[in-house]
Protein backbone atom coordinates (compact mmCIF):
# COMPACT_ATOMS: atom_id res chain seq x y z
CA UNK A 1 0.00 0.00 0.00
CA UNK A 2 1.20 3.77 -0.59
CA UNK A 3 2.10 5.54 2.10
CA UNK A 4 0.16 8.80 1.83
CA UNK A 5 3.53 11.24 1.04
CA UNK A 6 3.79 9.36 -1.80
CA UNK A 7 0.69 9.54 -3.13
CA UNK A 8 0.82 13.77 -2.40
CA UNK A 9 3.80 13.62 -4.29
CA UNK A 10 2.40 11.69 -7.02
CA UNK A 11 -0.67 14.22 -7.21
CA UNK A 12 1.93 17.18 -6.99
CA UNK A 13 4.16 15.63 -9.46
CA UNK A 14 0.93 14.97 -11.76
CA UNK A 15 -0.01 18.52 -11.44
CA UNK A 16 2.92 20.28 -12.33
CA UNK A 17 3.09 17.98 -15.53
CA UNK A 18 -0.33 19.28 -16.55
CA UNK A 19 0.34 23.32 -15.50
CA UNK A 20 3.44 22.70 -17.55
CA UNK A 21 1.45 21.24 -20.48
CA UNK A 22 -0.70 24.36 -20.32
CA UNK A 23 1.94 26.93 -20.70
CA UNK A 24 3.52 25.34 -23.32
CA UNK A 25 0.43 25.37 -25.21
CA UNK A 26 0.22 28.87 -24.38
CA UNK A 27 3.64 30.03 -25.19
CA UNK A 28 4.77 30.46 -21.79
CA UNK A 29 8.23 29.01 -21.26
CA UNK A 30 9.06 27.77 -18.26
CA UNK A 31 12.87 28.39 -16.67
CA UNK A 32 13.52 25.85 -13.86
CA UNK A 33 15.14 26.78 -10.93
CA UNK A 34 17.67 24.47 -10.95
CA UNK A 35 20.09 23.69 -11.77
CA UNK A 36 20.29 26.93 -9.93
CA UNK A 37 23.51 28.54 -12.83
CA UNK A 38 21.43 27.82 -15.48
CA UNK A 39 18.41 29.41 -14.10
CA UNK A 40 20.36 32.16 -13.55
CA UNK A 41 21.95 32.47 -17.13
CA UNK A 42 18.24 31.72 -18.93
CA UNK A 43 16.67 34.59 -16.83
CA UNK A 44 19.33 37.49 -17.49
CA UNK A 45 18.95 36.16 -21.26
CA UNK A 46 15.04 36.44 -21.00
CA UNK A 47 15.33 40.04 -19.45
CA UNK A 48 18.07 41.10 -21.98
CA UNK A 49 15.51 40.03 -24.99
CA UNK A 50 12.52 42.11 -23.28
CA UNK A 51 10.58 38.98 -21.82
CA UNK A 52 8.80 38.76 -18.69
CA UNK A 53 9.86 36.19 -16.62
CA UNK A 54 7.41 35.20 -13.28
CA UNK A 55 8.48 34.27 -10.04
CA UNK A 56 6.46 33.25 -7.19
CA UNK A 57 7.58 35.29 -4.03
CA UNK A 58 5.52 34.08 -1.90
CA UNK A 59 6.45 30.46 -1.17
CA UNK A 60 9.41 29.56 1.42
CA UNK A 61 11.66 27.09 -0.63
CA UNK A 62 13.67 26.82 2.40
CA UNK A 63 16.89 28.37 0.26
CA UNK A 64 19.39 29.77 2.20
CA UNK A 65 19.79 32.45 -0.10
CA UNK A 66 16.68 34.17 0.71
CA UNK A 67 15.69 36.41 3.71
CA UNK A 68 13.47 37.06 6.12
CA UNK A 69 10.42 39.94 5.97
CA UNK A 70 7.68 40.30 8.18
CA UNK A 71 4.49 38.56 6.70
CA UNK A 72 1.02 38.37 8.91
CA UNK A 73 3.57 39.76 11.68
CA UNK A 74 5.85 37.08 11.46
CA UNK A 75 9.60 37.00 9.69
CA UNK A 76 9.13 34.26 6.92
CA UNK A 77 11.84 33.60 4.83
CA UNK A 78 11.33 34.69 1.20
CA UNK A 79 13.09 34.43 -2.14
CA UNK A 80 15.12 37.49 -3.58
CA UNK A 81 15.31 36.55 -7.06
CA UNK A 82 12.97 39.22 -8.25
CA UNK A 83 14.76 41.78 -6.64
CA UNK A 84 18.24 40.78 -7.63
CA UNK A 85 17.10 40.77 -11.25
CA UNK A 86 15.83 44.21 -11.08
CA UNK A 87 19.27 45.11 -8.96
CA UNK A 88 21.37 44.08 -11.75
CA UNK A 89 19.17 44.94 -14.48
CA UNK A 90 17.71 48.21 -13.58
CA UNK A 91 14.02 45.62 -14.97
CA UNK A 92 10.77 46.95 -12.89
CA UNK A 93 9.00 44.56 -10.20
CA UNK A 94 5.09 43.78 -11.91
CA UNK A 95 3.01 42.57 -9.25
CA UNK A 96 0.37 40.35 -10.33
CA UNK A 97 -1.90 38.26 -9.16
CA UNK A 98 -4.09 35.55 -10.21
CA UNK A 99 -7.75 35.05 -8.48
CA UNK A 100 -10.92 32.94 -9.26
CA UNK A 101 -13.62 35.05 -11.48
CA UNK A 102 -16.36 32.70 -11.25
CA UNK A 103 -16.74 29.25 -11.22
CA UNK A 104 -14.65 28.03 -13.80
CA UNK A 105 -12.43 31.51 -14.62
CA UNK A 106 -9.73 33.60 -13.17
CA UNK A 107 -8.51 36.87 -13.68
CA UNK A 108 -5.03 38.07 -13.27
CA UNK A 109 -4.53 41.62 -11.51
CA UNK A 110 -1.97 43.25 -12.74
CA UNK A 111 -0.16 46.22 -10.09
CA UNK A 112 1.60 49.40 -11.46
CA UNK A 113 5.01 48.40 -12.00
CA UNK A 114 7.75 50.15 -9.97
CA UNK A 115 11.30 50.40 -9.79
CA UNK A 116 13.40 49.44 -7.04
CA UNK A 117 13.86 51.91 -4.18
CA UNK A 118 17.44 52.58 -3.85
CA UNK A 119 19.23 52.48 0.01
CA UNK A 120 22.50 53.00 1.06
CA UNK A 121 23.91 49.82 0.64
CA UNK A 122 22.49 46.67 -1.53
CA UNK A 123 21.80 45.16 1.00
CA UNK A 124 19.75 47.01 2.57
CA UNK A 125 18.17 47.77 -0.93
CA UNK A 126 17.32 44.13 -1.18
CA UNK A 127 15.69 43.66 2.22
CA UNK A 128 13.52 46.93 1.89
CA UNK A 129 12.23 45.69 -1.94
CA UNK A 130 11.90 42.34 -1.05
CA UNK A 131 9.41 43.58 2.51
CA UNK A 132 7.84 45.94 -0.10
CA UNK A 133 6.65 42.87 -2.33
CA UNK A 134 5.64 40.79 0.54
CA UNK A 135 3.25 44.00 1.89
CA UNK A 136 1.90 43.86 -1.69
CA UNK A 137 1.10 39.79 -1.25
CA UNK A 138 -0.03 40.08 1.88
CA UNK A 139 -2.92 42.97 0.86
CA UNK A 140 -3.53 40.04 -1.72
CA UNK A 141 -3.90 37.31 0.88
CA UNK A 142 -6.17 39.28 3.72
CA UNK A 143 -8.41 40.74 0.04
CA UNK A 144 -8.62 36.71 -1.40
CA UNK A 145 -7.80 34.48 1.48
CA UNK A 146 -9.39 31.72 0.25
CA UNK A 147 -6.78 32.18 -2.97
CA UNK A 148 -3.66 31.32 -1.30
CA UNK A 149 -2.30 28.09 -0.56
CA UNK A 150 -2.57 28.01 2.94
CA UNK A 151 -1.07 24.66 2.92
CA UNK A 152 2.37 25.78 1.62
CA UNK A 153 4.31 26.00 4.91
CA UNK A 154 5.28 29.77 4.42
CA UNK A 155 6.99 29.77 8.09
CA UNK A 156 8.99 26.80 7.98
CA UNK A 157 12.51 28.62 7.79
CA UNK A 158 13.15 30.37 11.28
CA UNK A 159 15.78 33.34 11.53
CA UNK A 160 19.37 32.34 12.98
CA UNK A 161 18.37 34.43 15.92
CA UNK A 162 15.40 32.31 17.32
Amino acid sequence: MNSPKLCVLASLISIEKHFQTLRSKTGIKTILSYPRETCVRRSFKALRAKEIIIILMDQNTGSKSGVFVDFFGQKAGTPIGAVVFAMRTGSPILPMFTVRDGKDSHKIIIEPHFYLEKKSTDEETLQHNVQKITTIIEGYVRKYPTEWVWMHQRWKSRPNEE
